[in-house]
């Protein structure tokens, strides 16, 4: 991770300039009015405000923004810390009385931890101060350097980045997870543990809110992060409702193959995942939402082609191509729906990071996605004090 940061000196001539910063803040005034730093900042993938696209999609892994959120519990403040790496510390059960206190966020050298790179575990109790009700629970974790995995009362519930052996940093990246339903307890202590690797530099859950948010944004139906199979390779029957996924392997998404034991791939790769009917009426409009994919894509349903983006048969990425930066959200009819429902992702990556690499995931309603999108530039409008704060790096 690269700590760097930017100084200004004072100036001699601060009268020269005085117009110029003027006329500066002028352009970046109506640049940002036009949407370019919206568009700019998502195309990067370092949004430190998680803020919409121009077309109102939050640049977030799942359906929830930070204009858009109502905390729960507040979870910074002092945890356990230890070093090292056990799977049993991830158990509620786990006696970490012994170990050291470590604020978060923070480094773990604000923790007297200095030279220390590898393994560590955080460990906290908490209790819900509230009912949740029917609400969807978010875990914001903020940014942790390098890798991290999540557990909530002992069961896993989401992670950046990929550990040794096939070591990859996601060390630039806010952390958000949609909790499972059932994995909280509302009447009783629950404890979340966080297992860290750091490579270099710095370390730990270092940055950001950190806590449990809910949102009154409308919700998917069908959650589709999470766990799908995968294999390289390219077979047309792989989009069929019924075939042998013996030799698929369970990965999770989203997030880039390369994070998920595929390094190095450049190809053709499928993704597949199985759901049940949710209660909709068959002539109800229905909404898939994939997030991003690196590069092309061509999506299936119960073995129907429902949508693709870019041209899978040529390379579609070069440097005139955005392809890999388009949002999919591709409209279906219920009436393809069946008890039990198999989509399929035929993604073609040409070069570096591949697959289905940014979420949100889910299946929508029609009139649910346009309420969404409707909120989502409501709650996220930009201002000029916004843009440039962003460019000065203020909170």
């Amino acid at each position: 991770m690269n700590n760097s940061s930017n100084e200004s000196s004072d100036s001699k001539d601060g009268k020269e300039k005085g117009p110029m910063i003027a006329s500066a803040v002028a352009v970046i005034a109506a640049m940002a009015s036009s949407g370019f730093f919206i568009d700019l900042m998502n195309n990067n993938g370092n949004d430190r405000r998680n803020r919409a696209a121009p077309n109102g999609t939050p640049a977030t892994f799942q359906f929830v923004t930070e204009d858009a959120s109502i905390r729960l519990a507040d979870l910074e403040g002092e945890w356990r810390f230890a070093k090292g790496d056990d799977p049993a510390w991830a158990e509620p059960s786990f006696d970490d009385t012994s170990w050291r206190p470590m604020n978060v966020p923070d480094q773990w050298s604000g923790g007297g931890l200095r030279q220390y790179d590898g393994f560590g575990w955080y460990r906290k109790s908490f209790r819900l101060a509230e009912p949740l009700g029917e609400r969807p629970v978010f875990l914001k974790l903020g940014r942790v350097d390098d890798v991290e995995e999540v557990f909530l009362n002992g069961r896993r519930v989401g992670g950046l980045g990929s550990f040794p052996p096939n070591y990859r940093t996601a060390w630039d990246r806010n952390r958000i997870y949609r909790l499972p339903e059932g994995v909280l307890k509302e009447d009783e202590e629950n404890l979340i543990a966080v297992r860290v690797y750091d490579a270099e530099q710095g370390g730990g859950i270092y940055q950001g809110d950190v806590g449990l948010y809910t949102t009154d944004l409308p919700q998917p139906l069908i959650d589709l992060a999470g766990e799908w199979k995968f294999r390289t390779g390219d077979d047309p029957d792989w989009k069929s409702e019924s075939i042998d996924e013996s030799e698929f392997q369970t990965v999770r998404a989203p997030a880039p193959w390369e994070n998920v034991g595929f390094d190095g791939y450049d190809g053709v790769g499928w993704y597949r995942k199985s759901f049940g009917k949710p209660n909709v009426n068959a002539d109800e409009e229905m909404v898939l939402v994939l997030g991003r994919i690196d590069d092309t894509d061509t999506v299936f349903l119960n073995g129907e082609q429902i949508g693709k983006t870019g041209d899978p048969s040529k390379v579609d990425k070069n440097q005139r191509s955005n392809v890999y930066r388009k949002f999919r959200a591709y409209t279906f009819s219920a009436s393809l729906l069946k008890e039990n429902n198999q989509i399929a992702v035929r993604v073609y990556d040409s070069r570096g990071m591949g697959g289905l690499y940014s979420g949100p995931m889910g299946i929508m309603r029609k009139t649910d996605r346009v309420a969404y999108l409707e909120q989502i530039e409501e709650a996220e409008k930009w201002t000029t004090a916004d843009v440039m704060d962003w460019l000065m790096g203020r909170d």
